[in-house]
């Protein structure tokens, strides 16, 4: 019986590869499949043929590495967002190439994500910072044209309701300031948790703070828009 036609032709060493016509200018162009495998061919072909219809085919940053994608979104991202916030995504874009190796985009599985998440959460880092380094990466990926490809079987890891933790008491306060005299390296960060306490100032906050944000003599600080998060955290805190 003959075969059915499956449009593939095998070209040097064996690879498969097959013909199809480019959207953008209507010409035939052949597409190689990376295998000598006719099964694994066929799938190759139809996945290409579907994201091709549905304009969804993997970019030519799809080949970057992770390193080479993380320093492109860090200079892509840094007139996009505030100051106060550009320390911040260069931070969650560096584990996971020292995780999981600096590979192509297009070479990144769900078992990646996996294992780069159980490799955080060994640290430990908490749920939201882990799905927010992923976040960050997946519009990495969605500008490479493929997150699609990944996003079916990602979960975020779930995450509290609420993150704010519970006030300490006067004991607790007293204590913490017993412990902090006995090393004066441990004096800042005594000061920096009091202060906290007291304004439910930022961390970023309380380390930009200058001498002149302070208002003694109306007894309040003044946290300027170069510093806050957003708009709406300039503001003035009272003491």
């Amino acid at each position: 019986m003959a075969r059915v036609r499956d449009h593939l032709h095998r070209r040097e060493n064996g690879i498969f590869a097959f013909s199809y016509k480019d959207v953008t200018t209507g010409e035939w162009k052949e597409k190689y499949c990376g295998t000598t495998d006719r099964r694994q061919a066929k799938l190759v072909r139809e996945r290409f043929l579907v994201e091709l219809a549905a304009g969804i085919l993997p970019t030519d940053m799809s080949s970057w590495r992770l390193t080479e994608a993380a320093e492109w979104w860090n200079e892509f991202r840094q007139p996009r967002i505030s100051k106060a916030s550009r320390g911040s995504e260069p931070y969650r874009l560096q584990h996971l190439p020292r995780i999981i190796g600096n590979k192509r985009l297009k070479e990144i599985t769900n078992q990646d994500l996996d294992r780069y998440t159980t490799a955080r959460l060994a640290v430990p880092v908490g749920a939201w910072s882990i799905n927010r380094e992923l976040q960050i990466w997946s519009l990495i990926l969605r500008k490479a044209k493929l997150w699609h490809r990944l996003a079916e079987d990602y979960r975020p890891l779930k995450t509290k309701a609420s993150d704010i933790g519970q006030a300490l008491t006067r004991e607790q306060l007293r204590h913490l300031s017993e412990v902090a005299e006995t090393n004066r390296e441990w004096e800042a960060a005594f000061y920096g948790s009091v202060l906290a306490a007291n304004t439910g100032l930022r961390g970023g906050e309380i380390k930009r703070l200058k001498v002149g944000s302070i208002d003694l003599q109306h007894r309040r600080i003044k946290i300027l828009r170069s510093n806050a998060k957003s708009d709406a955290s300039a503001r003035f805190v009272e003491t």
